[in-house]
């Protein structure tokens, strides 16, 4: 079979564009997978429109599209910026497209103007935070040394003035561990609209993580069973991702979803997502990808098209080799329905091939989670 005939079944409307609008970021955070966020390599409004021109072209712009800004702290390249950028953007989509922008933020830079630039723009706002003071400060860090949770709450407190809703995404260190109480009781009074729990990885730059201790396993178990009972026991606290999809799915089967059935991740498509670097380096799959090899870009906004791309023996090596890696997961793993496969980053970085299957973020992001539900379910019943 042609090779480029077995890939292009396989080809979706780009449904979420990340930008790096800054490789540069304004704290320093310990387990942190970007390797030049020291570095002020910002984006330029002709690489932005450059980009839609090739989506545009590509034809890969569908009904709905998200955009986000992420890989580098995106406020750090300023309002001024993105009123241009968003101009651009608003003048290059179809009208049949819809379409809004996020931002993935350390929360450091919101003040009053960003909060009426984003109101004014109706941005989704995902902020970075890892808990209490004394949890958070361990490991995300101001350049001076000093840690970043004052400055965080001053941000988030400036979206709470505004009422502008917020999500946030925590890491789970093995200091973590320990305290699924005071994580829980410090979230349930953020009035955070949805949160979720990231594994420290083993990704890009960061080439260890605390949670691969012996004892890490048994530590998170416990807290994620520590967690759920308390997210059980409120009626107020609708967060915890990782619970409410697995709620949900239960909820859900088998009417919505068939025992088997393909639900691969967005990011095991080649192009559903689509990676921007600041300099227009095009790559796809795992935006954890884009900023840390050579071998992983595709090509650039500003000289290549999807055509050439799609011949490039590059791209039908990485392909297949992510695919192969989904089909095995399907084949195997009891936890696919959920899982749709894992993220073709956390394959690569820690088992040295998107050919593979299990990951620790896949044990303890979906896994562990799915099991302490099913378990605390089975028990209520009885």
């Amino acid at each position: 079979m042609d090779e480029k005939i077995f890939l292009l079944k396989d080809i979706r409307p780009t449904s979420l564009v990340v930008f790096q609008a800054t490789s540069f970021c304004n704290i320093n955070c310990s387990y942190c997978y970007l390797p030049n966020r020291d570095k002020r390599n910002n984006i330029s409004i002709e690489t932005i429109q450059k980009t839609f021109e090739f989506l545009l072209t590509s034809g890969l712009i569908g009904e709905r599209l998200s955009i986000l800004w992420h890989m580098g702290e995106p406020l750090s390249a300023g309002i001024q910026f993105y009123e241009r950028a968003f101009k651009i953007i608003d003048r290059l989509l179809p009208s049949t497209t819809k379409f809004h922008h996020s931002f993935q933020t350390n929360g450091v830079l919101l003040n009053h103007n960003w909060c009426d630039f984003i109101i004014k723009h109706k941005i989704q706002m995902g902020v970075s935070i890892d808990g209490p003071k004394f949890l958070h400060d361990k490991n995300r860090l101001c350049r001076n040394g000093l840690g970043s949770f004052d400055l965080v709450m001053n941000g988030i407190n400036c979206l709470k003035k505004y009422q502008i809703n917020f999500s946030t995404i925590s890491v789970l260190s093995y200091e973590s561990l320990s305290y699924p109480k005071e994580i829980f009781d410090f979230f349930n009074n953020l009035d955070t609209i949805n949160s979720g729990f990231n594994v420290e990885e083993i990704e890009g730059i960061n080439k260890t993580s605390s949670l691969q201790t012996p004892l890490a396993q048994n530590k998170i178990r416990n807290f994620y069973e520590i967690f759920y009972d308390c997210w059980e026991k409120n009626d107020k606290l609708d967060m915890m991702r990782e619970f409410k999809k697995v709620k949900r799915y239960i909820h859900n089967f088998p009417s919505k979803f068939k025992f088997g059935q393909s639900t691969r991740r967005a990011d095991n498509y080649p192009f559903k997502m689509l990676n921007v670097l600041y300099n227009g380096d095009l790559s796809t799959y795992s935006p954890e990808l884009a900023d840390i090899d050579q071998k992983f870009v595709l090509g650039n906004v500003y000289d290549t098209t999807l055509e050439e791309i799609l011949d490039s023996e590059k791209f039908i090596n990485l392909s297949k080799q992510v695919e192969r890696g989904v089909s095995q997961c399907r084949d195997i793993c009891s936890y696919f329905n959920l899982c749709g496969g894992g993220a073709p980053s956390n394959k690569y970085f820690e088992n040295g091939t998107f050919d593979s299957t299990e990951s620790m973020s896949c044990k303890y992001n979906t896994q562990m989670p799915i099991d302490v539900v099913l378990e605390k379910m089975e028990n209520s019943y009885k």
